[in-house]
């Protein structure tokens, strides 16, 4: 079989897993083709797979695999001369959503930079991506305490996104969450469940509950809510957060952090 009739066969086989929303099964699959590539130095295979699986790595807080094998995805394209290209770029903003995972943030920072500088040198026009990269900038400026450039940022990714709606009300979504992070760093408790509330609404009523970040702005609500007083009504959100994680990874990192936050209110 053709290289890329492999790469081609692994995403048919793994929309089929993220139909089902069989994400457990899903990383074995990629685990193992990740593995078979590499035995058989099979780039192009080791850059598909490797971005995928590394993905998980992150959401499940394994960061010290999901680095290790972003590093491997980069020296893939590397050696097929892919620095200056858009899959470049999309490779570093993938190493910096993990480094931004392991509260590096400096680094982070650095990496999605250089990444949309080489996505508009390459007049790159997929608006799920760009969108992707300025949801990453934006977090990344926020957290080393640029907070009007982080606004900015989030902003600029929803102009992205609504291009290409109904298709982007996951993307659509997140960037509510991104935003509604800046407004809690910001003591904006308001304006934060307002935007967590926007993104949860997505999950549940165009989503049917079954996106991976839904957790995350469960998560992100609780910690809002608190924050307001409203113990009661943060720790079903907590919960909610807890249950969703289970679901999607299983009790993983993630979920004892919560799990111990939502022992911890009183």
């Amino acid at each position: 079989m053709e290289k890329k009739s492999q790469v081609h066969e692994m995403y048919k086989k793994l929309d089929e897993y993220y139909r089902n929303s069989d994400y457990k099964n899903a990383k074995v699959f990629l685990e193992r083709t990740l593995n078979r590539a590499k035995a058989c130095k099979d780039l192009e295979l080791i850059i598909a797979s490797g971005n995928e699986v590394a993905g998980m790595y992150r959401v499940e807080a394994d960061i010290t695999k999901a680095l290790e094998t972003y590093e491997l995805v980069l020296q893939s394209l590397e050696k097929l001369y892919m620095t200056g290209t858009a899959e470049y770029a999309i490779a570093l903003m993938n190493t910096a959503n993990s480094y931004g995972a392991a509260n590096r943030w400096d680094t982070a920072l650095k990496l999605y930079k250089e990444s949309l500088e080489l996505l508009e040198v390459n007049d790159f026009e997929d608006q799920y991506t760009l969108a992707a990269v300025k949801n990453g900038l934006s977090r990344a400026y926020a957290m080393n305490g640029f907070l009007k450039e982080a606004e900015s940022s989030a902003f600029d990714a929803l102009i992205n996104i609504s291009r290409l709606l109904p298709e982007s009300y996951s993307e659509m979504a997140t960037t509510y969450s991104n935003i509604a992070e800046i407004r809690l760093q910001q003591g904006l408790t308001d304006d934060a469940e307002v935007y967590f509330r926007k993104a949860i609404d997505i999950f549940l009523e165009k989503l049917q509950e079954r996106d991976i970040h839904y957790a995350n702005a469960c998560y992100g609500l609780g910690k809002t809510l608190l924050m307001k007083g409203d113990r009661e009504n943060a720790r079903k959100y907590y919960r909610k957060a807890m249950d969703l994680i289970e679901r999607d990874f299983g009790k993983n990192d993630n979920y004892s952090l919560i799990e111990q936050e939502l022992a911890n209110i009183t």
